[in-house]
């Protein structure tokens, strides 16, 4: 048996045990969204397919299926050609496969109602081109008719399309990393097919155009990295606030005589962190707004909803510091060495309503902290 059908082998069982417990775990901690758990079911279901073909296909080839000779040919010969041939295309189909999976995430969650969006013109057309390279793929498996010139020039064609919709919706370094792979399917596909050439293509070329492409990517996503470093610092900076107000308000409820001054304080303290709340909700709106740009995914549905989670823990915290405020505006009309039974009742009643405001940011936060 061929070292390379043995890694067939190998790389097919971690495909399929590394879906398998990718999906019990999603079982065991659902998503709060249907659809993400939808997408994440059928996406373990095609690395399984995957990984089982792969399985397959090295049992064909240990029942003597398979178009592989036994020894290695000489160097040059039509023999060897034949092999890099077919060891080449093997490789090109797993990464058509590749692909098709983890782009499938769009597809599923795509809301194509949408209409003439440029997010959704664009997962179309990603889907029915996937769904030509997957044909593709499988007769590069099967070996029996040559579709590579076929590949080359859809290749040429989804780059060319990709990187323009890419570059419209306002991510050019996307743009541009969608077309660097095709440098390596131009060479691997064109390219004399001999010893040299392959270990180019797939030694050489193959990493450094993964390896730039992920590089790249991740230009276009360094606006966002930084808002959610500024608005990280803003969440920072509104708990420190949150934490002197709390203190400062368990010192005017332990004290018997509480000063205007203590009153004050809060309410300052409450003034400052009002204001951290109105930059955190512009920040947040920002981020949003950059999530809505990317193309449909389970992470972008996830990002979203714990921006939504954690907006509400902000409004249940604000409705509970605006009753507080409420007590410090009516506490600075009192006189605390006389105070009536009826002033006595309403201070009470005040602050039950506070405690009664901390219910909804417990279960505010329990949701966003319990989020999957």
């Amino acid at each position: 048996m061929k070292t390379s059908s043995r890694w067939t082998l190998v790389i097919g069982i971690a495909i399929v045990a590394l879906a398998l417990i990718g999906q019990a775990f999603d079982l065991v901690q659902p998503s709060d969204i249907r659809i993400v758990d939808v997408a994440g079911a059928l996406n373990s279901l095609m690395w399984i397919i995957f990984g089982g073909y792969l399985i397959y296909l090295y049992v064909q080839a240990r029942n003597g299926l398979s178009s592989e000779v036994a020894a290695l040919p000489a160097a040059g010969s039509p023999e060897d050609r034949e092999r890099l041939r077919i060891r080449r295309n093997w490789i090109i189909a797993i990464l058509l496969v590749v692909s098709f999976v983890i782009s499938a995430d769009s597809w599923i969650v795509n809301n194509y109602f949408a209409g003439a969006t440029l997010a959704n013109i664009e997962v179309i057309f990603d889907l029915i081109f996937n769904l030509g390279f997957l044909w593709i793929a499988v007769e590069l498996f099967r070996g029996k008719r040559d579709v590579t010139k076929v590949l080359l020039y859809a290749i040429i064609v989804y780059s060319a399309v990709e990187g323009v919709l890419e570059y419209m919706r306002g991510f050019p370094f996307l743009g541009l990393a969608v077309l660097i792979p095709l440098a390596y399917f131009v060479f691997a596909l064109t390219a004399p097919i001999n010893r040299r050439n392959h270990m180019i293509a797939q030694v050489v070329l193959l990493p450094l155009v993964i390896i730039l492409s992920l590089a790249v990517t991740e230009l276009d996503n360094l606006k966002l990295t930084g808002m959610v470093k500024a608005e990280t610092l803003l969440e920072n900076q509104y708990s420190d606030d949150t934490d002197n107000i709390n203190n400062l308000y368990s010192r005017f409820l332990q004290s018997d005589s509480p000063s205007r001054v203590d009153m004050q304080n809060i309410l300052t303290a409450i003034d400052k962190r009002d204001a951290k709340y109105q930059e955190i909700l512009t920040s947040l709106g920002n981020i949003r707004a950059e999530y809505e740009k990317q193309l449909p995914a389970t992470d972008q549905l996830k990002n979203i909803e714990h921006t939504d989670d954690f907006l509400a823990v902000l409004a249940a915290q604000q409705a509970q510091t605006d009753k507080a405020k409420e007590v410090m505006q009516y506490a600075e009309q009192l006189n605390f060495a006389y105070l009536s039974d009826a002033q006595m009742q309403k201070l009470s009643d005040l602050e039950s309503q506070i405690v009664a405001l901390g219910d909804p940011i417990t279960q505010a936060q329990f949701k966003m902290d319990n989020e999957h």
